[in-house]
């Protein structure tokens, strides 16, 4: 409607898109719908950073699959999390999404061989720690970020999904048991089962307060982008994992910014819950 108009200011569609971390996906939906609604100028600007992004979304996503390879030979199963991995899943295409980091998933008795692993390979800890340090840190937070000094592309090792005292019972040995296999660039990873990555962008919205955009259209474009989904079974584990609401907002959000259809009842659920209304 606004296209159509032709009234916006596109100096602050640019600047929000930006800010919303969705501009890969929105220069593709406009291309979608036809891209003459917008003026000559601003989509030679958009395509070029649609390019730039499309080539550094590439070099990451090769370099995630060379650091997966590397801890399997080690004897560490990892699971890639948001990044490219995200990207192919729920958007279809690495270029679709932006990120600025890698995030891959391991069982915590695995953090030191791979953190020795990374160390061998030029990286080295962001904030390092005293031993009583990181035991605090091990035993409450749930991620470790390495930085390399030649270049590549942070990672972000997570031995849980979130903080502890966000969603102490979400279960990451439970979600290695059903993890699946997806694609990245041609080739066979490991990854989470479809309810597990749903409950964790979820709360990853959560721990972020849903600030921007690309946080609501992770979650949208995973639900559309798969059928037969078990919503009840995925209500029932939220409950007993104490991350009912954190759920519920997520799907809330993704039904009324992006048109998300939702069974009835779990609508429904969403609709009676006050809190959910409120946030």
């Amino acid at each position: 409607r606004e296209l159509l108009r032709g009234k916006l200011d596109w100096t602050v569609v640019r600047r929000e898109v930006l800010r919303h971390g969705v501009a890969p996906y929105f220069f593709a939906r406009l291309q979608a719908i036809g891209g003459g609604f917008v003026p000559p100028a601003e989509t030679d600007r958009m395509r070029e950073e649609y390019a730039a992004n499309a080539r550094r979304s590439l070099r990451m996503a090769a370099v995630l699959l060379r650091t997966l390879d590397l801890l399997e030979s080690r004897g560490i199963p990892a699971i890639p999390v948001k990044g490219p991995a995200l990207a192919e899943a729920a958007y279809g295409d690495v270029a679709l999404r932006r990120f600025g980091d890698l995030d891959i998933l391991v069982r915590k008795e695995d953090l030191p061989g791979a953190r020795d692993l990374f160390a061998s390979l030029g990286y080295r800890l962001a904030h390092p720690f005293t031993p009583r340090q990181e035991r605090a840190h091990l035993a409450r937070a749930w991620e470790l970020t390495y930085l390399s000094g030649n270049g590549k592309p942070s990672l972000d090792v997570h031995w849980r999904f979130t903080a502890d005292y966000m969603a102490p019972f979400l279960d990451e040995k439970a979600a290695f048991g059903r993890q699946g296999r997806a694609t990245l660039l041609g080739r066979p990873v490991r990854s989470l089962a479809d309810e597990d990555l749903l409950l964790f962008l979820c709360v990853h919205g959560t721990l972020h307060l849903w600030t921007a955009l690309y946080l609501v259209c992770d979650a949208a474009r995973l639900i559309g982008s798969r059928r037969g989904w078990d919503w009840r079974g995925l209500m029932e584990r939220a409950g007993r994992c104490r991350v009912w609401r954190m759920l519920l907002l997520g799907l809330a959000l993704a039904r009324d910014l992006l048109c998300v259809e939702l069974p009835p009842e779990v609508a429904d659920a969403a609709n009676r819950d006050g809190s959910v209304t409120v946030l």
